[in-house]
Order: C-alpha cells, then structure tokens, then sequence
C-alpha cells in the first residue's frame, strides 16, 4: 500500500488580481431555463458549474407542414415505388439520424448559452474582446508563453506564419463588422450591423454572457401580426386561403421570443443578486474529500512539501492522502518526499496514472484525458492499454480520438515550466 503523504490541505486559493468567485453550480445553473409556454419544449440542458446550453424546441402547430408529414409522405411514396433509390427502410433510417439532431415534432430549435466569468470585470474584458481573436487566443495561453511560437514548434514556421496571418485577417474583419456597444431589452448589449437592423451578439449581467439564438431571434423573427394562411382555413372563391396571423395560428414570432429572452434575463439577474452574498467565498476548500477550485488557482499542501495546483473550475477527490479522482480540470503534482516504493495514483473518467517522485500534470477536460510529465515516470493506463511516460513527455487519450503518445514536449513548454518553477523557489 503507498504510504500515506499527510493530510492535504488548502496552501492558498487566488486570482492573479482580482476576486474570482466560485461557480454557481450546475443546478443553479440549469435553473436559468424559465417556465416554457405550450408552445415550447425542453429538449436538452448541458450545464457545469460554470456554464449552461440550453436547447429547446417549437411544436410544429400545423401538423400537415410538420416533418413527420414529411417522412410519412416519402414512406408513402417509397411504398409504390415512386421514389427510385429510397426504400422504405432508408426513409426510417434517415428519419432516426435526422430525430437525433432535430426531433420532427419541432419546427424551430432554439439554442442559447449562459456563461459565468470569475467576476464582472472578466465578465466585462470577454464581453468587450469578443472581436479580437488575437486576444482570444492569448488569453487561453498562461502567461509568458507565446502562442505562435508553440505552433511553430510543433506544427512548424509555415503553418505558424499562416496561423498569424489568419487571426491579423480575422482582426481586420472584426472591425469590419461594426460591433459596438448598445443596449437590448434594458440590458448592456454588443450588437452589430445587419441589415440595417442591430443583432445582438451576447448580452452582460454581472459575470454572467448570454449567447445564442434567443437573441437573434428577438431580433430578425417576423413579427407576430404578420399574415399568414389559417391551419385548417378555408378555400375562398378566388384560390386564396383564409387568413391570420403568425401569432393567432401558433407560429414563431418576433415578441414571443424578446418575451422569452426577457424571462431569462431576469433569471439571470437574480443569479447574479446572489454573487453579493458570495463576495469573501473566494474557492472551496476541502470538503468531505471533495475540492473545487471555482474559477481560481488552488494549492493544497501536505505539510511535506509536495504540493497540488488546481486550475480554475476543476474538482479533485481525495481518496487518501496518495490517492485522487480527477472528475473534471486539471492539476499538477509535485512531489519530492514519498517512500522510493510508493506511487500517487489519479483516476479520471478514462484513464488512471501513477508516478512517484517529479512533476506531473493531469487533466480532464471534455472526453479527452491526458498527462504530462515534466521530471520524472509515470504510467498511462487507458481501455486501449498501458504506457510508460517519461520526463518531457506527453500522452492522451480519447474515447474518439484514441491514444496518442508518449510524445515529446515543445521545446516552448519546458522552458515555460522551468521558469515557472525557478520562480516559485524564489
């Protein structure tokens, strides 16, 4: 059994500069959904502590338009041999992928996220930068490490040079398109030019972006008192069908959707009323075993000497004192006082790694699990097998992508890492 490495504890939680709070956590999160009209169906809710993407779905409210109509008519067809190359087996088989990605009973899907920042003035820099990709890009970089420069290490100085050159372009086209700030349904705003109408982009409440189709369909859906043929109306004399509206017959319209947007709106502004309370929580500590980081950097420390950095948003397990499952996020260990014969073991949701004395990094992020090893050896063990991983190496793997590795780090990232471990001795 490894031996025991002390009882790990909270060394220090920051920002680099300001407060960061901690996440609201996936059920307030998956709660920004309002009440829905009959009209409207939840369909799906990815949420995580920190962000939420919300789909839901329009009942189609003329059943002969609709696409299971649709299917029914191509079956109907295929049935007497009137349409060459479909047989009626392939019309269900289209049916079903098509359901997947659209359930027929909809004739509009609405997609839109809601996005927590550290605090509102990370909140406010996303919001202002969302047409400045160079600085997108730089700000998923840690700092002092140059971006381009890793490409051209690992994808070489050509495709390094065009990587530059397509975000200069993309930063020309961004100006291009006009976006400025502006306000939209009592709310701060960065819309663009469209038509002559202003589409909002994304939407800032506090440390909460709201994007997505929600808003541009209060925008650009046609209004609710716009004509349309009444479902099940009748043939006049001259051919024409009795008429309605979009909002009598059930339809999509313009002032559903800013009614919708303006109830999620206000959700999210009682969400966050709340950060108030939360001001001095700063990241969680260590909780019946369980860390979340919130958006800032944690350290826990054994007393020891060894130390675990989490990055913002990641959640780690403490099974024993040499024992962790690293659910979601990443996080380095560096070890230096272990017993020559023990081994730390971090699980993730698919893959499990051991390593004993040096400098590791494990993380977790999406379907994809990896390690790096800075100094020291370590092993990689995945469904597709196991690996050893030596100092300045790297693997992952991915339940699509497979196992990649071990390769060689960047020449970049070491000396990044170096660096950053000088100036912690210091």
């Amino acid at each position: 059994m490894p031996k025991a490495q002390g009882n790990w504890s909270v060394e220090s939680a920051s920002a680099d500069k300001e407060l960061q709070l901690p996440g609201p956590g996936k059920a307030a999160m998956a709660s920004l959904l309002p009440s829905l009209s009959p009209a409207w169906e939840k369909w799906k809710i990815d949420a995580t502590d920190l962000q939420a993407v919300f789909q839901i779905g329009h009942l189609a409210p003329n059943p002969a338009n609709s696409m299971k109509a649709y299917y029914e008519g191509m079956k109907a067809m295929a049935e007497m041999n009137m349409l060459p190359g479909f047989s009626v087996q392939r019309i269900n088989e289209m049916r079903e992928q098509s359901n997947k990605h659209w359930p027929e009973r909809f004739d509009m899907l609405c997609m839109f996220t809601v996005a927590a920042h550290g605090n509102r003035e990370m909140a406010k820099a996303a919001f202002e930068n969302l047409y400045n990709p160079m600085k997108a890009i730089a700000g998923f970089m840690p700092e002092g490490m140059d971006p381009f420069e890793l490409m051209k290490e690992t994808a070489g100085e050509k495709a390094a040079a065009d990587f530059k050159n397509a975000m200069k372009a993309a930063d020309v086209a961004a100006k291009g398109m006009q976006a400025k700030k502006s306000r939209f349904l009592g709310e701060d705003a960065l819309v663009t030019e469209v038509k002559g109408s202003e589409m909002p982009s994304e939407v800032l409440i506090g440390r909460f972006i709201i994007f997505g189709d929600i808003l541009s369909l209060a925008v650009f859906a046609d209004p609710g008192d716009k004509r349309c043929d009444k479902i099940g109306g009748k043939t006049m004399s001259n051919g024409s069908t009795e008429q309605s509206t979009l909002r009598k017959e059930g339809y999509v319209h313009r002032e559903e959707m800013q009614d919708m947007a303006k109830k999620v709106f206000a959700k999210v502004r009682e969400l966050a009323a709340k950060d108030g309370e939360l001001e001095n929580a700063g990241a969680t500590g260590v909780v019946d075993g369980v860390v979340k980081s919130g958006n800032s950097i944690m350290v826990l420390a054994d007393g020891k000497g060894n130390r675990i950095t989490l990055t913002g948003g990641s959640e780690l397990r403490i099974s024993s004192p040499a024992s962790f499952v690293l659910p979601m996020g990443s996080a380095t260990w560096e070890i230096g006082d272990i017993d020559s014969k023990a081994q730390i073991t971090v699980k993730t949701p698919l893959a499990s790694v051991s390593f004993g004395k040096g400098f590791y990094a494990v993380s977790s992020i999406g379907n994809q699990n990896s390690l790096t090893v800075m100094k020291g050896d370590a092993e990689f063990a995945c469904p597709k097998g196991k690996i050893k991983v030596a100092s300045s190496q790297a693997c992952s793997f991915g339940a699509e992508q497979g196992l990649y590795g071990p390769m060689p780090l960047p020449k970049s990232v070491l000396e990044y890492c170096d660096k950053a471990m000088k100036g912690k001795k210091k």
